[in-house]
């Protein structure tokens, strides 16, 4: 490679390019580096195929193995054409890999890559479109399978010792992998890696959170919306909270005096009922309506957003709700009685009860983070929602003593934070541009820059949120890669596996696992593979039963899609146009055991129509399969 191997990224490398094996090194300490020095050992016709879990890192990742291997190095994502030159690797999000996995493309068939790198492999166990790929690779016979290299800062999410073997022993059959590799702290230190010896200093001293009263254990941990409006509609939700929702119901009926076709989402069920949609629904009738309903709308939007907030963390960030509110007025610059009466509410609120929340923490960390490191400081903002990214930066930005300092948000660009909050992925790469020359010094990000992202190292890294997993906390505070760098924390779970102490120790827990030579991850494979292969024949039973009971019950695509579901398969839609100007639609059942999918393709004027008849025949090619 262009770049020298440090001794310990030489010895896994080696190890690494004889056998399917996965590599466990913290954020920032070169193992796509290493992955160019297995592909740099290949014979020079063969070809390998890299997966990145998004499309920020496709780019990112081609250019720095280009640069390091000096073959020919290809990019391809959803939003790029499929690739018609000649390449030596490809490097790919899983997502659109598949898509041409499923037109039965020769040239990017599995079995013509020599090795096959899965970057953030700890994705495989969960439902992630690596998953689909690791599956296909299955399917193959041995000798078409290509060599697997896995990289990741953690291996697995699991806090219990034995959740924790069973994960690893789950990822390791999956992959067919035969040696983890890794490096000790010493090893690492020695070669000036830094962020594994920074400390975690834990900063939980806001005194906003409440703890809303439980409704007798009548809702489920995922009915956050339905056990909110029963504490709403009993009177027992915070007085924030009855605040928000007494605006609502007012702005309500006002725009229902004037529109007339309006629905409230909150009453609806469904689809259009989901919290997640109901500012999108106010966001497209202000498009649609006169400027003074339009106004009202998104008003409404705004408040639509502020309870989604507090309903997502059971009412303990309300702080943020109202921060939303106050943020959007003075976006949109249209003031408003109504939520000039609510910032009122909430002051007073604070003020009688002595309240402060995360915000007064956030704010105190990096002033004295930047006393600490003056002009060379570096920092970045974790935070686990897009919106939250946004109200940290306009936050930060109002204060008169921090306004100077250059914030920037980043985060994935698949989805927006609010249909009126949205980044471009060009905005995102200036960002990220702007911060590596320092005219941003801190950066608001989601979990895309904890993942992979070419990130400069910073010197603090601060938790605005709770830390979740063993892999969070890693990746996280990989990027506190400076000597005397500081990682805080300003939110910790209450649950006691879930704390800091905890997360902690099952990140010790797995990194005595990697790093001991007598970890045998082919440990119980078979009793693994033997386990998994009763499931699925169950799985696949049920699935059967349930085609041959609902066949002609329901449409033949819902049939189909819970036949995936029972039977673990993967089932892909795709639709063009074709130039007599009719719509084509192609279904793919990629079945256990089968190299290809069983695949079924109908025409059709309407869209609709051209999709029933697809579904149609791959329902009866699905049966004669059984048969």
């Amino acid at each position: 490679t262009s770049t020298p191997l440090r001794a310990y990224q030489e010895r896994i490398a080696t190890q690494a390019s004889k056998k399917n094996a996965l590599v466990v090194l913290p954020t920032g300490s070169g193992k796509t580096l290493i992955a160019s020095a297995v592909m740099k050992t290949l014979d020079p016709k063969s070809r390998t195929l890299m997966l990145v879990p998004t499309c920020l890192l496709v780019a990112q990742q081609a250019k720095s193995i280009a640069s390091e291997t000096h073959l020919r190095v290809v990019p391809y994502s959803g939003d790029l054409s499929v690739p018609s030159e000649a390449f030596d690797v490809l490097v790919s999000t899983p997502a659109a890999f598949y898509r041409i996995c499923c037109t039965q493309n020769e040239k990017f068939g599995l079995s013509s890559f020599a090795l096959i790198v899965f970057d953030e492999v700890h994705h495989v166990v969960k439902r992630h479109p690596y998953r689909k790929i690791s599956k296909l690779v299955q399917m193959l016979p041995s000798h078409q399978k290509p060599q697997i290299l896995g990289l990741t800062a953690s291996l697995t999410y699991a806090i219990s010792n034995e959740e924790m073997d069973k994960s690893i022993q789950e990822l390791c059959a999956e992959l067919d992998i035969s040696k983890i590799l890794s490096s000790t702290a010493q090893e690492l230190f020695q070669d000036g890696y830094h962020a594994a010896r920074v400390p975690v200093e834990v900063k939980c001293d806001q005194k906003l959170e409440w703890i809303p009263p439980r409704m007798s254990g009548a809702f489920g941990v995922h009915q956050v919306r339905e056990e909110f409006f029963a504490q709403v509609s009993t009177r027992v939700a915070h007085p924030l909270s009855l605040a928000l929702m007494n605006r609502i119901e007012t702005l309500e009926n006002t725009i229902a005096a004037h529109d007339a076709s309006f629905v409230s989402p909150l009453q609806r069920k469904g689809k259009f009922g989901k919290v997640t949609n109901w500012g999108a629904y106010a966001h497209g009738r202000a498009i649609k309506s006169n400027q003074s309903v339009s106004n009202m709308y998104n008003q409404l939007e705004d408040l639509y957003e502020a309870v989604r907030i507090a309903v997502n963390s059971r009412q303990n960030d309300l702080e943020l709700s109202f921060a939303l509110l106050r943020m959007m007025e003075q976006m949109r610059g249209q003031p408003s009685s109504l939520l000039t009466t609510l910032h009122d509410t909430f002051d007073l609120y604070c003020e009688t009860h002595g309240c402060y929340g995360r915000l007064s923490s956030l704010k105190r960390e990096i002033i004295s983070s930047l006393k600490n490191f003056g002009t060379l400081f570096r920092g970045i903002v974790f935070v686990q929602q897009r919106v939250v990214a946004h109200i940290l930066q306009w936050y930060i930005d109002s204060d008169p003593e921090l306004e100077t300092l250059g914030t920037a948000v980043v985060y994935a660009t698949s989805s927006p934070a609010t249909a009126s909050l949205r980044l471009t992925p060009s905005q995102s790469k200036e960002r990220l541009h702007k911060f590596r020359r320092g005219e941003v010094r801190l950066l608001v990000s989601t979990a895309v820059s904890e993942e992979g992202m070419d990130v400069p190292a910073a010197n603090v890294v601060i938790r605005f949120d709770a830390v979740q997993t063993p892999v969070s906390l890693v990746q996280s505070r990989g990027r506190a890669r400076q000597a005397d760098s500081k990682f805080i924390v300003l939110a910790e779970s209450d649950k006691a596996e879930r704390s800091i102490a905890g997360i902690y120790q099952a990140e010790m827990l797995q990194y005595s696992k990697v790093t001991a030579n007598d970890y045998d991850c082919t440990k119980n494979v078979k009793e693994v593979k033997a386990r998994n292969q009763i499931s699925h024949t169950n799985r696949l039973k049920n699935a059967v039963e349930f085609l041959q009971r609902k066949r002609g019950e329901i449409p033949a695509i819902a049939v189909l899609k819970g036949y995936a579901i029972k039977a673990s398969c993967e089932f892909d839609e795709i639709y063009r146009k074709e130039k007599d100007g009719k719509w084509r639609c192609d279904l793919n059942m990629f079945m256990p055991g089968i190299a290809k999918p069983i695949r079924m393709s109908r025409s059709h004027t309407s869209k609709k129509n051209a999709k029933s008849a697809a579904a149609d025949a791959l329902l009866d090619a699905i049966i004669d399969h059984h048969s």
